[in-house]
């Protein structure tokens, strides 16, 4: 079961300090399929020290909440964001 991160939906929270990257994901089994069909995961860019990583911050996703519906996902989003950057469909 992989997750496919849709790039081009991430966005920046507006919080006063450090704001962090939300984005949507969704299961690559239901790629193609209508939004009826769930699947949605929503991701935030979390920084983390590592020593291998030449200026010791190594840039993952991880995961905030799986397996919801489209309207769940764009909810969950928008409270995150702070701000209304996504509408229902």
């Amino acid at each position: 079961m992989t997750v496919t991160i849709f790039n081009e939906t991430a966005r920046k929270c507006k919080a006063p300090k450090r704001p962090k990257v939300y984005a949507f994901g969704r299961l690559d089994t239901l790629a193609g399929q209508s939004t009826d069909a769930g699947g949605y995961y929503v991701f935030v860019l979390s920084e983390n020290y590592c020593g291998q990583t030449r200026g010791g911050i190594r840039k993952s996703w991880c995961v905030v909440d799986k397996n919801l519906s489209h309207y769940d996902a764009v909810e969950l989003m928008n409270k995150r964001l702070k701000y209304k950057a996504w509408n229902h469909v």
